[in-house]
């Protein structure tokens, strides 16, 4: 792997601190992260790949195969789903953990069961969803840890569809948000569930769990949660003046630390922060090497202007690196992926851009290609002796 370094001295911006100021007494988060939603951009983050229990948060993974059934029309909203005993044992009212209270032996519509998950976190609802999707929960297990892989949360894998504890069942912050990114982008109509005020079913009204529905301004959906062992969290996505924001905190020791934590975070957010332009849209951004062609080097660009939101008020430095497999050989066409862009801000890694070539690179005359080659043999022999070195 080659790669180019660019480190913009030049970019020292003004910051404000990259946390909410807070009284040394105060309880800090274990585990926080907060991303632009439209950018991918971490504002803030705190051990965003440890991992941690998911508990309730294991349902949004539960919403997401079954509103991607849904979706794909390989399941009806509409369809009847079995209340068995194991999930009304498990997950319904003789749980005494949250529940939607459905009725033993009952049959309940998958939109009505999604609907329980989005608004009270339903245990009983995933176990149905589970065992009426995919024959057992077991199975149904199977099917989320695939979706995990497919959509790259990295470091989350599920045992259950409740998040009920379970000895292996892990995520991290990083993947959480990315998880509910999903949803926002790809299942808006699964996500709008969780901003539904309240849910009224075998007679029994309960409200939508989330406290932050009303507060901070703008949230739109979200979920809390506990886990013995490791303390309160929460996630939520908040859009203000058409920015939207997504967080997650945990390791909180009471519901009110992690509700104070929640609302800095994105205050800071909203309020922090500004969008500073790297590169604008089809500027080049370096030149690689190129190895028999009609020329030696090519540039590389972005389709879209690289930005990353800064702090507004303390000096800070940020650093890009253009990695891509090397030496490139020609041929080569015009907007061909060849290159990626990674970005730290202060030394957390932001969203990697694709980088394209601007220009078609052709297979260039014979003396070139000589030269070319000898180049590229050369250095493949260098490399070849670091790495006998290093291993000895």
């Amino acid at each position: 792997m080659t790669s180019r370094t660019f480190a913009f001295l030049g970019l020292l911006v003004a910051l404000t601190a990259a946390a909410p100021a807070r009284a040394a007494e105060e309880p800090e988060p274990t585990r926080a992260i907060l991303v632009d939603a439209a950018t991918g951009n971490v504002l803030h983050a705190v051990a965003p790949d440890a991992t941690f229990p998911p508990g309730n948060l294991a349902k949004l993974m539960t919403m997401a195969v079954i509103g991607d059934a849904v979706a794909a029309n390989r399941i009806s909203g509409e369809a009847p789903y079995l209340v068995s005993e194991r999930a009304w044992r498990t997950g319904g009212a003789p749980s005494r953990n949250t529940t939607m209270f459905a009725k033993l032996k009952s049959h309940v519509a998958v939109g009505d069961l999604l609907r329980g998950i989005a608004t009270v976190q339903a245990n009983d609802a995933a176990i149905v969803l589970a065992e009426g999707f995919a024959g057992s929960e077991d199975n149904f297990v199977l099917r989320m840890n695939e979706f995990a892989d497919r959509i790259g949360l990295k470091d989350t894998r599920y045992v259950n569809a409740t998040g009920l504890p379970a000895p292996g069942q892990t995520t991290t912050a990083r993947d959480t948000v990315r998880l509910l990114r999903y949803l926002i982008e790809q299942r808006p109509e699964v996500y709008k569930l969780l901003s539904a005020e309240s849910i009224d079913w075998s007679d029994i009204f309960q409200r939508n769990k989330n406290p932050y529905l009303l507060d901070p301004k703008g949230t739109d959906g979200g979920f809390i949660g506990f886990v013995q062992g490791f303390g309160h969290l929460s996630t939520l996505s908040t859009v203000r003046d058409g920015r939207r924001l997504i967080a997650m905190v945990g390791g909180l020791p009471s519901i009110d630390s992690r509700d104070e934590v929640t609302r800095e975070l994105l205050e800071l957010g909203f309020t922090g922060f500004i969008d500073r332009v790297l590169f604008a849209k089809d500027t080049p951004i370096t030149e690689v090497r190129v190895f028999g062609g009609d020329i030696t080097h090519a540039a590389l660009y972005a389709p879209d202007a690289v930005k990353i939101a800064v702090p507004r008020a303390v000096e800070g430095k940020v650093v890009a690196q253009v990695v891509y497999e090397g030496p490139l050989q020609a041929p080569l066409r015009k907007g061909q992926k060849v290159a990626v862009l990674r970005i730290w801000r202060d030394g957390q890694l932001q969203p990697e851009v694709p980088l394209y070539l601007r220009e078609d690179v052709a297979v260039g005359g014979l003396v070139r290609r000589a030269s070319d080659g000898a180049r590229a043999l050369a250095i493949g022999a260098f490399r070849s002796l670091i790495a006998s070195v290093g291993g000895a």
